[in-house]
């Protein structure tokens, strides 16, 4: 007998709701937690994560640390699908994936029916690079500074369809960008035949935080005199910028953003989402059937994937939004703004060191990388590991060390890991 799985769920919501079941019955609180916290100071943020105390934790950009209100919501959840999975599963799915949708719309400052839940970044990237309707000969005009994850996706797509990629340089040197520079070389590369724009709005390989609200406005010029079929897609890898950046999505000037929120977020591991612009989501064709059409029956709904997913983490990522948004967006902005901006000023001051993320705020985000002449990068990166400091090697043919300054550290320890950098310079001299 075949199964609908559509119609289970539909029909297996409905049966619960029918026999009465709630989150009540199951244990789950109605209230935010976040929003009974004090975080009034950033000692009381830090508080609410179970982060070792013992090292300095510079690494925010790979895998966050999940807050209390996270975590007590993962719990609860799980808790509540190991006892009766079917029931608890029937009662709360319908309820649970529109919170998701709505809490994102209110941080994101966007509607809900505009976002698609995914599980990564990269899950993101697949799905929008590869669902997009191109034409053989038709351009995606992308970056040389991209992560492995949109360059793989990018390539499949131009495979499968016929279209062609071009890769610029948006700059030659790292800690000497400009925003005019990068806008200049990414407008002058633009042909007839550029039906994508791909690009990343915080680069992890350097740190440079690139324009996206300007090069979405001279993308919106070019747009003007085309045709709704030959108009340029403009597409965002966003997670670096995503949850430090106080814009909302709207303002960026962008036809889809991707992000996973399991980073600077401090979302469940495994949740992410693609935003889109209402009249830019029919050039992409959904590649997973999803069991969302009966929330918002959209095409972002239609890009979110179905199948039974890790539930008690997608359902608890509300809580991670209102963390955020307890704390305030321009908050959080100036604080990791600050402590990166303490960082990179106490590099550059060593003599020893080379800082390749730009000083200014405005070119720059929450990563700051820097090499060390004579030292390998995964050397300079266990040298600190064994001062404590623990931080990461970027992922790129030309690698660096990276330090990622976010809420979960102070001033003390910026210090501290500018003095432990001194150390190791003064051990290549």
């Amino acid at each position: 007998m075949q199964i609908d799985r559509r119609n289970f769920i539909r029909n297996s919501s409905l049966a619960a709701g029918s026999i009465g079941f709630s989150g009540q019955s199951f244990g789950l609180s109605k209230k935010s937690v976040a929003a009974q916290l004090d975080l009034s100071d950033w000692q009381s943020v830090r508080n609410e994560f179970l982060l070792d105390p013992s090292v300095v934790h510079m690494t925010g950009l790979l895998l966050a640390s999940n807050p209390t209100p996270v975590r007590n919501a993962i719990e609860a959840f799980r808790n509540g699908l190991d006892r009766n999975p079917v029931e608890f599963f029937a009662s709360q799915f319908a309820a649970k994936e529109r919170a998701c949708y709505e809490s994102a719309g209110q941080y994101l400052e966007t509607l809900p029916e505009q976002i698609s839940l995914t599980d990564s970044t990269t899950m993101g990237l697949g799905l929008l690079y590869n669902g997009l309707k191109l034409l053989p000969g038709q351009e995606i005009l992308t970056s040389t500074h991209e992560h492995y994850s949109s360059k793989t996706s990018l390539k499949t797509k131009a495979d499968t369809s016929g279209a062609v990629i071009r890769q610029i340089e948006l700059y030659s040197d790292s800690s000497a960008v400009s925003s005019s520079d990068i806008v200049r070389n990414i407008m002058s590369a633009v042909t007839e035949k550029t039906r994508v724009l791909a690009l990343t709005w915080v680069h992890s390989g350097t740190g440079v935080k690139i324009p996206v609200k300007d090069i979405g406005e001279a993308v919106a010029k070019i747009n003007s005199a085309r045709t709704e079929e030959t108009r340029i897609l403009f597409c965002v890898d966003g997670v670096h910028g995503f949850g430090i950046e106080a814009l909302s999505i709207e303002q960026l000037g962008c036809d889809f953003f991707v992000a996973g929120c399991h980073k600077w977020l401090f979302g469940p591991r495994g949740t992410g989402f693609i935003w889109g612009r209402k009249e830019s989501w029919k050039w992409v064709t959904p590649l997973i059937p999803s069991f969302n059409m009966q929330f918002y029956p959209t095409q972002g709904s239609l890009m979110t994937p179905g199948g039974f997913q890790s539930f008690e983490l997608r359902w608890a990522l509300p809580e991670a939004f209102k963390f955020h948004l307890a704390i305030g967006k321009e908050r959080i902005q100036n604080r990791i703004h600050s402590l990166n901006t303490q960082l990179k000023t106490g590099l550059s001051s060593l003599s020893g060191v080379k800082l390749l993320t730009p000083l200014s705020a405005e070119l720059s985000s929450g990563i700051t990388c820097f090499e060390i002449p004579g030292m390998a990068p995964k050397d300079v990166i266990a040298g600190l590991r064994a001062k404590r400091i623990i931080g990461s090697t970027t992922p790129y043919d030309v690698t660096y060390a990276r330090l990622t300054p976010g809420l979960l550290n102070n001033e003390v320890e910026i210090e501290e890991a500018v003095t432990a950098v001194a150390e190791l310079c003064n051990k290549v001299r």
